[in-house]
């Protein structure tokens, strides 16, 4: 199930996404079993001030029960939640995660209407945090996440990213098109 308002999916500025999902996988050998993925995920834009200055934060948990093969465990660090930590480092079957992130895009004079025009180049912020265990009652301690990031508009609001995330002992440099969330 899905809802979603944003104005432009690949970069908002404003509107929210809720979105939630559950797969059910079964086997033909009663000996491997089967299992479960259920997925939250809640994303919101909101602009301040002018066009191109948001304020955006996401919300996401995912949930897996019974024999989970590697490849479908949750997975937390990667160049879409926690930028910072290396990719496949933390997987577990139940993970979950915060983001706060400051997006600004600069002026570049003001078009006919006395509205900011935007330039193609931008900045972001996040702070963040993640946590993962084997189900909910057994979630381990939060991995703290901080970044700074540059953005360039390739094409109008598509923009591409380069990215410097900071976790607990860990930090990574991300190059990628499309914002994070």
């Amino acid at each position: 199930m899905r809802f979603d308002s944003r104005d432009f999916p690949q970069n908002a500025f404003r509107g929210v996404l809720v979105q939630g999902s559950y797969a059910a996988y079964v086997t033909s050998n009663a000996e491997l079993g089967g299992y479960q993925i259920f997925d939250l995920d809640y994303r919101q834009y909101l602009p301040i001030g002018r066009e191109g200055s948001v304020l955006a934060w996401a919300l996401r948990s995912r949930m897996g029960f019974g024999e989970i093969p590697w490849g479908e465990l949750g997975m937390l660090g990667s160049p879409f939640d926690l930028r910072g930590y290396r990719w496949d480092r933390y997987r577990q079957k139940t993970i979950a995660y915060g983001m706060l992130e400051y997006r600004f895009t600069f002026g570049a004079g003001s078009g006919p209407d006395g509205a900011v025009a935007l330039s193609r180049h931008g900045v972001v912020g996040w702070l963040g945090a993640g946590t993962l265990g084997s189900d909910l009652g057994s979630l381990e301690g939060a991995l703290p996440n901080i970044g700074l990031g540059y953005r360039f508009a390739v094409q109008g609001r598509l923009n591409a990213r380069v990215d410097i995330g900071v976790g607990r002992e860990s930090r990574a440099v991300y190059f990628n098109f499309t914002e994070a969330f």
